[in-house]
Parts: C-alpha cells; structure tokens; sequence
C-alpha cells in the first residue's frame, strides 16, 4: 500500500513520500470553488478546512465558512501575511472574521448559550485500548458532563467561553481537527442537549450514554469481496462491483499499516481506479441495503484520499434507488486523507448506500458511517 499523506498544520515539513504514491494536498489557485450558504451564525462551519495544507486554501475555506464569500483581494493580502501555517494563526483568524461589523450586523452576534467541552473515551484499536479525547457543545454543563477546551492541547486560545449555535458547531471542529489526541469520530453525543454530528457503533467507552449506531456494515472494507455487506443493495446482481457498459475501473482491499487517517483504528480501506473518462452510462459502483426509518434524518461520513481525481464528484455517494440524493462528492485533484460527511432526509423505509465512481483517478475509502442526524 502506498504511503497517504494526511493534510497538517503547524508543521513546515512536506507531505511523506513512498516508492510509488505522492499525494499533494493543494489546490492550483487561491480560489475556493464553493458557492455561497444562507447565512445562519456562520455560513457553513463544515467547510473550513483547519488543516489545509496550503494557507490559501484555509483562507478561502474560512472566509467561506464565516462569511459565505471569498475574500476580496485585499482581504486575501491581508491575512496571507499573518502566520497561518500554526493553529494559533489560524485560530486569530477565524477569531478576528467573527468580529467583523459584517459578521455581527449579517449574523448577530457570535455569543450565545452553548459551551464546548471535551469527555475523555477509551476505544478498542489493534494496538489494544487506548484513551482519547472528543468534543461537544451544550446549554447544560451540569447536565452533560466534560472539561472546557485548554490551550494546551490545541495551540489555540479561546476568547470568549459562550458561543451561539453555529459559531459552536464550528469551534468544535476546530478544537477536535487541532487536538492531536482526539478520538477517531471527535464528537461525544453524550447526554441530553448535547450535539451529536457522528456517533458511530465503534465507539467504545466505559461512562454509558451515547447511544449512537453506525448502521453501515464492514465500514473499513475488510470483507468487502464477501458480498455480505457491500454488493446487497439494487443491481448487485451484477457484482460486487459493477462495471457498466464496460468501464475501466477495479476494486482493491488494501492494508494501510501506518498510513491511516488521523487517529483512526481502520487497518484497511477501499482502494478504486477507474481508467475511463466521465461518459453517461459509464461508471463502476458498489452498494449495500441498510433498513432506516423513512424521513429520518442522517448522516453518512468517510475518510478518503484521492490522486489525480479528474473531476468534482468523479466519485459520489447517493443513497436513494434513483440516485438522485448524492450527500457527498469527492474533491477533484490529489490529496491526502480528508474527512467527507453528507445529511440527507430518507425517503423510503431503506437506503442504498451506494459508491459511485464515474471519471478517471484513484481514490482510497475508509471509515464508512451512516449515522443518525
């Protein structure tokens, strides 16, 4: 298995190298190809790259995170200039856009009745137990349990200690994409009035509560060619994975040793090529049949990497028999493991939880959940 990088900061060193794979984790340009979110407290917190290889690619994602626009070009100079290569610039950064007359006359203001704290889980890896931190946010501290986030273990300061509610959602991931002890799926879900963006069934802790389930089987893809998890939902009947109208692309199980995704347990992942270029009709899939509740809300999140992806959303995943709802697609380029995650309203009383693959590159795919919302 070749060698992934993961995309970091606070660190000038470049990404590892391996005899046969380099993942760069750029982007050509300064431009951040994301349109615009309803504003709402912060336009789309999901988006904020905190560990973006390249300053200009945090910047854009920031700017469209809090604001819902790029920056101008001034803008841009501007804090391109600061030290955003360690968390503590980063954080200032995002720090400074909350306290802008355009963020408060826009969104009000960024303070509000949530907290954000962090529990301590013990989780089963196969280097035996091991303790590890998660985070969450809520208007009950007393109620909910958990320590307020410290400087010490993140690098970045925290100016005020109550937040509203998307401005907590945001600061949440900052903390866990910073915190080089968090647990694998960073947010808790514990207790009544909590958060709980993912709280998947690999979650081992000896406190109770939680509650969570990932109802996606094999999730690492360990047993993928057995055909009892992927390869059961529509046109299965076809293979495991299916290449329609003879595309050009292969499914691999692949050992990662020691290149797995950050704090991840996962020792294999899914490894697709697909040779053949976006034409209608032309893709390789796999699916599996998972019963849900029909108009349930859920989640569906993975860890990938890509190499020369040709296209944004050369690989998709879509739920629905129709394949019309697609929660996530992937980001065209090269680049090391990445966090996706998608929500989507059920429509029927199951899902397809379908990989599309439908133009040229590679992709890596582990840590498949699907969650409640």
């Amino acid at each position: 298995m070749s060698c992934l990088s993961c995309r970091t900061t606070g660190s000038k060193k470049q990404p590892r190298f391996s005899r046969t794979v380099l993942f760069l984790a750029l982007v050509a340009s300064a431009t951040f190809l994301l349109s615009s979110a309803p504003a709402e407290a912060v336009a789309d917190p999901e988006i904020i790259q905190w560990r973006a290889y390249q300053n200009a690619d945090f910047l854009n994602s920031l700017f469209m995170g809090v604001l819902g626009r790029g920056p101008s070009p001034d803008e841009f100079n501007f804090y391109i200039t600061r030290d955003l290569s360690r968390n503590m610039g980063r954080g200032e950064a995002f720090w400074s856009l909350l306290g802008t007359q355009e963020y408060t006359s826009r969104f009000g203001s960024p303070q509000g009745p949530y907290q954000v704290l962090w529990k301590h889980r013990e989780i089963d890896t196969d280097r035996g137990l091991q303790w590890c931190r998660c985070y969450f946010f809520t208007k009950d501290p007393a109620l909910s349990g958990g320590t307020p986030a410290v400087m010490q273990y993140l690098g970045v300061r925290t100016p005020w200690g109550n937040y509203s509610f998307s401005v907590a959602r945001a600061v949440t991931r900052m903390y866990a994409h910073y915190d080089r002890e968090v647990c694998p799926h960073y947010d808790c879900g514990w207790g009544r009035g909590d958060s709980a963006l993912f709280d998947p069934a690999d979650r081992n802790s000896s406190g109770g509560g939680g509650g969570g389930r990932n109802y996606a089987r094999d999730p690492h893809f360990a047993q993928f060619t057995s055909g009892n998890a992927w390869g059961t939902g529509l046109y299965s009947n076809f293979g495991i994975w299916w290449n329609s109208r003879n595309a050009d692309s292969r499914a691999t199980v692949v050992n990662l040793g020691g290149n797995r995704p950050p704090n991840s347990s996962a020792s294999t992942a899914l490894y697709l090529v697909n040779n053949s270029g976006r034409t209608p009709h032309v893709f390789g899939s796999t699916s599996q049949r998972i019963t849900v509740r029909k108009g349930a809300r859920y989640t569906v999140s993975f860890w990938g990497a890509a190499r020369n992806l040709a296209s944004r959303g050369a690989v998709n995943i879509a739920v629905d028999p129709q394949w019309n709802i697609r929660p996530i697609s992937m980001d065209a380029g090269s680049y090391g493991w990445t966090f996706f995650s998608g929500t989507f309203t059920a429509p029927d009383n199951y899902v397809d939880l379908r990989i599309i693959f439908e133009d040229r590159g590679e992709v890596w795919i582990t840590e498949m959940t699907l969650t409640d919302s």
